[in-house]
């Protein structure tokens, strides 16, 4: 059986590299049979890394000929469809699942997180366009309810959970490699994962603030390394001399889960450092700028401070609130992980019938 994967994929993103680490890993599980390719802005380095075909989801005639030949169409999963910055990236995955109809290839939307979506025109166009797959599975509550409300009947959008949280981190060798080189020492740093926002800067002053009294040294993690490269330096220039590092090239996903689970303590901006601390246990607190950062805080029950209103006695706050409630945490990471889990049995049985 021949599936076709899209989504966020060849960008250096590592919470997007490891939906797509987790999603083949999931299919190679469940559906051990399947050929796999992937529609990739880095073909080459994709197929590379993950040992799978992999097509330009740039070029329309590459997209075209995958979908032609594929039993079954993969969109997802992450947040694809929001128009926050701009339209073109929902109209872009949008048009995929229109060349999907005209292949009359059938197609799954897998585990996505939905919205910001405020174009009443793509709201109506993401329904009629969901009403034809043979699955829709979502990320959160909020998705599956923004979908009925844009007027998606059937099929019913089914909450599951994000795959990472299935994803297992680097072994414990690997992993001390990196904190040797970084001069950490596992269960000792706090990791710091923050991203480039607009009118976020009392809040980055209110992180240096907190930082700087810290006793704990800090790791800085870029995860869209040359996107977030720019305000982890920033930061590290304000903090005190020593206290801080950033890892001199991009790390992979399985390595970044690592890192995550032998620091003592995580802080961060970007969802996928908040999923991977919540798969590997690791007290972890979110700064919200987006929904999606809310509604995965919301079902995992790590604490989480808009970005927007944060002042430097709320961290100390947060970092206390995940430390008291890490037994609610840990029952609310089963779940989850079930859920995750739940979501490749529902993709096989899709498979099973076509």
């Amino acid at each position: 059986m021949k599936l076709l994967l899209s989504g966020y994929y060849g960008f250096g993103n590592a919470g997007d590299e490891a939906i797509l680490e987790a999603i083949i890993a999931g299919i190679r599980h469940h559906i051990p049979d399947a050929e796999v390719t992937v529609l990739s802005a880095d073909p080459q380095g994709t197929s590379s890394e993950h040992g799978v075909e992999a097509a330009d989801r740039w070029s329309l005639r590459q997209q075209f000929r995958a979908l032609r030949s594929a039993d079954l169409f993969i969109q997802g999963g992450g947040g694809l469809f929001q128009d926050t910055t701009s339209k073109l990236s929902a109209l872009y995955y949008m048009n995929q699942l229109v060349l999907a109809r005209m292949t009359r290839t059938p197609f799954v939307i897998l585990a996505q997180g939905l919205g910001p979506l405020s174009s009443p025109f793509l709201r109506g166009s993401l329904a009629r366009n969901f009403s034809r797959a043979r699955l829709v599975t979502v990320r959160d509550e909020q998705s599956s309810q923004d979908l009925v409300t844009w007027g998606l009947r059937s099929p019913e959008p089914l909450v599951t959970a994000d795959p990472v949280l299935l994803l297992q981190p680097a072994p414990p060798g690997r992993v001390q490699e990196f904190l040797s080189a970084l001069d950490l020492s596992a269960g000792e740093y706090i990791l710091v994962a923050l991203r480039q926002w607009p009118d976020a800067d009392s809040a980055y002053e209110a992180v240096v603030q907190w930082l700087n009294q810290q006793e704990r040294p800090v790791l800085l993690l870029p995860f869209q390394y040359a996107h977030d490269l720019p305000i982890a330096q920033q930061i590290l220039a304000r903090l005190r001399p020593g206290l801080a590092r950033i890892p001199d090239a991009p790390c992979r996903p399985r390595d970044i889960m690592g890192l995550i689970q032998a620091a003592h303590e995580v802080l961060a901006m970007r969802l996928h450092a908040l999923i991977m601390a919540a798969a590997v246990g690791t007290t972890s607190a979110g700064l919200s700028y987006d929904p999606k950062i809310d509604a995965f805080c919301q079902r995992s029950g790590q604490p989480v401070k808009n970005l927007h209103l944060l002042a430097t006695r709320d961290i100390e706050a947060l970092i206390q609130a995940a430390d008291d409630g890490r037994h609610h945490t840990e029952s609310n990471r089963v779940r989850l992980r079930q859920d995750a889990w739940r979501t490749f049995e529902l993709l096989a049985e899709v498979c099973s019938r076509l």
